[in-house]
């Protein structure tokens, strides 16, 4: 007798779920096999401590495989097949594992995942919507438990995107662990999965303090060969990547930020988000003639410079102080201690954190007059904010230094116990 599982029933989901646990009793004499699917060198960072404490670990087998993306291109949207390639193969072939390209140019077919009978899979980010069919959630769920880490930090509200609710429907239910990294994000997952009308088990959102941290503590004293003047004051500018939200400051301050620096002999590195300039374009903001004319004065510069790298944390560390829109990057900038100038131009697509954040732990300037101010005013060293800023980082930021580890400890218990 076969038995026909109703897709759209609110137990769906659980049922396969346990159908996979079922299939995996019979392994438990074998290792783990851990698979990360991997297409954004850039954010590596937030899964690096889970590979790390892997890697290490005799109980697991862990494998790589790279993949590239789709882009939101002009009047197809993500309604095509042509996919970006971020240099994620070359980023991780000399990885202390099995790396595997996913992705076949010559036919544009990809590597089917079944095949390597992975039992855990994570993927960077959680947008179905980038990827082929086949590496999507609600295919790979039926083969693998798949297990989610946020590659940033939520800071947007409900009606601008917040993740649980832009990807609850075609992502997260999906998911059979969710690693939070504190109480807030835990509560965002729970309630964009109610919404989404599925059965859940609510214990496997797991609150083990974000990976992004565990290594933190190793950078302090870095120094970095991108500052052209190592021994000048050090500006590292973030913007954010798209003008959606209202909150993107790019075009308000790049051409006075560019020229205040170069006549103060202050550094300045611009770190684009690896999807900004690719936005611009889409949106309106810049022709890629003007960004390419940017970056060309950037390079001519004598103090300033754009970061183009696959990694950031060495650029964090080394920098004196963060000018930043609204982003995760500044939730991880907190960590260094450091002040934060943010360029606030809308708190609407903010959560309340966030805005809590932004407001007592940041330097707050809607103009270029008080950015100049403020940049001369900590340029000085005085910084009356920080012990607010200390204050706001125990407060919000879960820092135990082995997330990676109590991530690792938790899948090994559940695929030799369960």
């Amino acid at each position: 007798m076969f038995c026909f599982i109703n897709k759209n029933s609110a137990n769906y989901c659980e049922t396969i779920k346990k159908k996979v646990d079922k299939k995996f009793s019979k392994d438990k004499t074998k290792k783990i096999h851990l698979l990360f699917v991997c297409h954004r060198p850039a954010i590596w960072n937030y899964l690096k401590s889970v590979y790390e404490n892997a890697i290490n670990d005799d109980r697991f087998q862990v494998t790589i495989v790279t993949i590239p993306k789709k882009n939101n291109l002009k009047n197809l949207g993500f309604s095509h097949e042509i996919y970006d390639d971020e240099g994620a193969y070359e980023y991780f072939k000399s990885f202390n594992c099995t790396v595997i390209n996913g992705f076949n140019k010559q036919n544009n077919k990809f590597l089917d995942l079944k095949k390597l009978k992975p039992h855990y899979i994570f993927f960077q980010q959680p947008y179905n919507i980038m990827r082929p069919k086949e590496y999507h959630s609600k295919r790979l769920f039926k083969i693998a438990k798949l297990c989610f880490v946020f590659y940033g930090h939520e800071f947007l509200n409900e009606k601008y995107g917040q993740i649980t609710y832009s990807f609850g429907n075609d992502y997260f239910k999906y998911m059979y662990f969710i690693f939070a990294s504190n109480q807030f994000e835990r509560l965002s997952y729970i309630k964009g999965i109610k919404d989404s009308n599925c059965n859940y088990n609510y214990n496997n959102i797991i609150i083990t303090g974000s990976p992004v941290f565990d290594c933190h503590d190793s950078f302090k004293d870095v120094k970095n060969s991108i500052w052209k003047n190592q021994n000048n004051f050090k500006i590292l500018r973030n913007a954010r990547w798209c003008t959606s939200e209202k909150n993107c400051t790019f075009l308000e301050y790049e051409k006075l930020l560019f020229d205040f620096c170069e006549s103060k002999d202050i550094n300045l590195v611009y770190r684009p988000h690896p999807q900004a300039f690719q936005n611009y374009i889409l949106e309106n903001i810049m022709t890629e003639y003007e960004i390419e004319k940017m970056i060309e004065r950037y390079n001519l510069s004598k103090n300033n410079t754009i970061d183009l790298s696959k990694d950031y944390k060495e650029i964090m560390y080394s920098s004196d102080i963060l000018i930043t829109d609204p982003s995760g990057l500044a939730f991880e900038y907190l960590v260094t201690e450091k002040p934060i100038i943010y360029t606030k131009k809308s708190n609407e697509s903010l959560n309340e954190i966030a805005i809590e954040i932004f407001n007592d732990a940041c330097y707050c300037v809607e103009n270029w007059q008080e950015l100049e101010q403020t940049i001369m005013m900590l340029k000085s060293g005085y910084d009356p904010k920080k012990q607010k800023r200390l204050d706001i980082i125990r407060k919000y930021l879960k820092i135990s230094n082995n997330a990676g580890k109590m991530i690792i400890d938790i899948i090994a218990k559940d695929f030799y116990e369960n």
